[in-house]
């Protein structure tokens, strides 16, 4: 499960978007606070679980 980072801050441990959304084309809308002093926001999602993240070759 993805874990959101927000200026390299853990802000929300296994977030769990099908859990979180409670259907399909459904909005999660989390609100954050973050200090940052220069005029970039990193905002990333870092993929915690187990697998891969690669496409695998066609065989």
């Amino acid at each position: 499960m993805p874990s959101p980072n927000i200026q390299d801050k853990l802000v929300s441990k296994d977030f769990d978007i099908t859990k979180e959304a409670l259907g399909v084309d459904k909005d999660v809308i989390k609100v954050f606070k973050a200090v940052f002093n220069v005029k970039t926001l990193l905002i990333r999602f870092q993929w915690a679980g187990k697998g891969t993240t690669n496409v695998p070759l066609g065989g």
